[in-house]
């Protein structure tokens, strides 16, 4: 993904390069006057000692400033029993960036703010340790603010490799980890968090947890991704336009129209639905319009560039326009279709781990269907609960066939969400307090499978989920599990929450029988 991006986007790959960009802008423009009465205060504390007094305010803000840039987190926790040594080594790593980037020969400012940020710091008169203690915890203050702004509300509105990685919480720069590291993460929650929130989509996320998803699955067809996306640069060439010299939308925005775009396609739109395709052109243009307003580049928020904008809003119309014969929407719908279905099933297991992992989840108004809702306000349209409580209320006489017939429309989303919190409600301490069981998992595609049990006395339940779907199922639509199978936690009688099929007399048992009638499994015994 990273060589596709420095080819289609003309982008450099490298998103800590584009963070600390961005973190300049936000402390010398929008939080320059925060960052300057920061300065001032670190220079007024500087000023109380011989060895310090020397540094200039100048200094001490260019310093501040390279320090707050490099700062890796959001902020450190600093207090009057000291800082932790997982502070000190944010600390300390920050200084060593900000000083590789310092173009003056002494270095010696960077070890006094290393002293005061870790609270060691005693000037030789007119201050106490309570002052000093104020002034780090003030430049605590600033650090989450300028990350925030920098890195959700700017960054990831200029690099777009891959937009499911661009998500608050998350980091553009990890694209995944292995099972066996999410069985070890989520253990260590298991014991320090047993009852944090478990979300995948609020308020203030980027994207519809089922499109972030959606565009997840395209880290598994990089190439086929690479050859459709130079077939719509080139279908869609002709509508660019060109204003001040510069073309619209350039090569990194239209990048990021097409990820957009799938991941906001909703399953059961054709190219020629007139109407449906202009709503969703309404919604990508109010989109495109704000990303490049917060990328604050060729718009912004404060400074808006109309011309610019019109020019970009012309391009989402046309590209979008199926009043008239339009190759690009035929060819965009056939890519749509190839994965939609694949997707779906990589959403059904993440939104079985939410249910079932350690920690209390949540469930965001209207998420109880596929949510493909792009950022704000787009994720805060009104929820049509009317064809909620109609799937509801249908849901009882529907079998796996039919959920599977219909899968556009949520309501396998829906079954599996009322079926999961049906069995919390009955057992509501085993999800609490049951212990977290990683399973033994062997078989030609073992790495597609994410199985485990949570267990409390003679309470247990099995949870088997697959995963990187595209490639399990080599694009197609069945999965190819071949003899791939788990171990079960102990004997008994296991039922599938689901299917209502029996697993009995087995310690072991074959994924390509446990999932022949529905997508991901829960046992119960």
């Amino acid at each position: 993904m990273t060589r596709l991006y420095r080819r289609f986007a003309n982008g450099n790959g490298n998103f800590d390069d584009v963070l600390y960009d961005c973190k300049k802008r936000i402390t010398q423009v929008n939080l320059a006057s925060e960052v300057n009465v920061l300065a001032h205060e670190f220079h007024r504390l500087s000023m109380r000692d011989w060895r310090t007094r020397d540094f200039t305010l100048s200094g001490m803000l260019s310093a501040l400033d390279e320090v707050i840039a490099a700062f890796p987190v959001y902020r450190t926790y600093l207090s009057r029993e000291g800082a932790s040594a997982d502070d000190n080594r944010y600390i300390e790593w920050a200084l060593a960036q900000a000083k590789k980037r310092w173009r003056v020969q002494d270095l010696s400012i960077f070890d006094f703010l290393h002293s005061v940020l870790t609270g060691q710091w005693r000037p030789q008169f007119q201050a106490d340790a309570d002052e000093v203690l104020r002034v780090a915890m003030h430049f605590q203050q600033v650090t989450g603010p300028v990350m925030a702004k920098a890195a959700e509300d700017t960054a990831f509105y200029r690099f777009f490799r891959l937009l499911a990685l661009n998500e608050v919480g998350g980091d553009p720069r990890r694209f995944g980890i292995s099972v066996a590291a999410f069985h070890h993460v989520t253990q260590e929650r298991a014991r320090s968090w047993p009852h944090a929130m478990v979300t995948t989509a609020t308020h203030d996320t980027k994207r519809g947890e089922d499109g972030r998803v959606r565009l997840a699955v395209l880290s598994e067809m990089p190439r086929e991704w690479g050859r459709r996306v130079t077939q719509w640069f080139r279908l869609n060439r002709s509508r660019r336009s060109e204003v001040d010299g510069e073309i619209v939308p350039d090569r990194n925005v239209e990048y990021l129209f097409y990820q957009s775009l799938l991941g906001a396609w909703p399953p059961n739109l054709v190219p020629d639905d007139a109407e449906g395709i202009k709503t969703l052109g309404g919604r990508l243009e109010t989109y495109m319009i704000k990303a490049v307003r917060e990328g604050k580049q060729q718009s912004s928020w404060s400074n808006p560039n109309a011309e610019y904008e019109a020019a970009l809003q012309r391009f989402v119309q046309t590209v979008l326009d199926a009043t008239r014969t339009n190759p690009f929407l035929a060819e965009f719908h056939a890519f749509v279709e190839s994965l939609a279905r694949l997707a779906a099933i990589s959403s059904l297991s993440q939104l079985v781990l939410k249910l079932t992992v350690p920690g209390v989840p949540d469930i965001y108004q209207g998420g109880e269907l596929w949510d493909f809702s792009l950022v704000d306000p787009d994720n805060r349209r009104s929820v049509d609960w009317n064809t909620r409580r109609a799937l509801l209320e249908a849901l009882p006489g529907a079998g796996q066939a039919d959920l599977a017939e219909h899968w556009q429309d949520g309501r396998e989303k829906m079954f599996v969400t009322r079926k999961l919190l049906e069995l919390r409600r009955l057992q509501p301490e085993l999800f609490a307090e049951g212990e977290y069981q990683p399973l033994d998992v062997e078989g030609v595609a073992s790495a597609n499978l994410c199985a485990f049990a949570r267990t409390r006395s003679e309470q247990a339940i099995v949870i088997a989920v697959p995963r990187l779907v595209y490639q399990l199922c080599q694009g197609g639509q069945l999965a190819r599990w071949g003899e791939t199978e788990i171990s079960l936690p102990s004997d008994g009688k296991w039922q599938d929450v689901f299917t209502g099929r029996e697993v009995e007399g087995q310690n072991r048992v074959r994924m390509s029988e446990l999932l022949a009638d529905f997508p991901v499994s829960v046992l119960t015994l």
